[in-house]
């Protein structure tokens, strides 16, 4: 089976963006990130407010808690622009050669070959640790942060069944997420 497509930077964007929202170690740090930051503030107000004023504990809790909400309801929207905003700068740092562009994937039955602008990769199929599928992409993972992007447009257009692709990728830990 061969697949030929271009990545986007939009493309490297929606993969990190996917890889954040569905890695359990992003999921635990954003959920750090989310309670400690109100427990500290919570804490700072008791300790400004007690035992000292009922009033100024008052004045001084209207302050903090929409400051409280706001945290609460934007920290997960920060993360992901500040995942948009690194994955841009790293990109144009103009080091990852072959990751943009032009991509050709020969899918055998003992091996892939990535074919980019770039380089000419061979990988035997055991490289693929698991198989993850979103809406509008398919993602080969090779390591945990390594993976082979396909939009699945070139799966459409090319009139390839996908299944076909997973039956001969051995349906390797096939994870199906945010399907509509």
């Amino acid at each position: 089976m061969e697949l030929e497509y271009t990545l986007t930077e939009e493309d490297i964007l929606n993969f990190n963006i996917y890889h954040s929202d569905n890695s359990p170690t992003t999921k635990k740090n954003i959920l750090i990130g989310r309670t400690i930051v109100p427990i500290i503030l919570i804490a700072f107000i008791f300790l400004l407010g007690f035992p000292n004023d009922k009033n100024f504990f008052i004045g001084i809790s209207i302050i903090y808690l929409p400051i409280l909400s706001i945290w609460l309801i934007f920290y997960p929207k920060y993360i992901r622009y500040s995942i948009k905003k690194n994955v841009k700068a790293l990109l144009a740092e103009d080091l990852n050669t072959g990751m943009i562009g032009y991509q050709k994937l020969i899918i055998t039955e003992t091996e892939f070959i990535q074919i980019t602008e770039f380089s000419n990769t061979q990988r035997f199929k055991e490289f693929i640790t698991k198989i993850e599928e979103s809406s509008e992409y398919i993602y080969l993972y090779l390591s945990s942060i390594t993976t082979l992007i396909i939009p699945k447009s070139v799966l459409w257009n090319n009139k390839i069944n996908k299944e076909n692709l997973y039956k001969l990728l051995d349906n390797k830990k096939l994870t199906k997420s945010n399907m509509p």
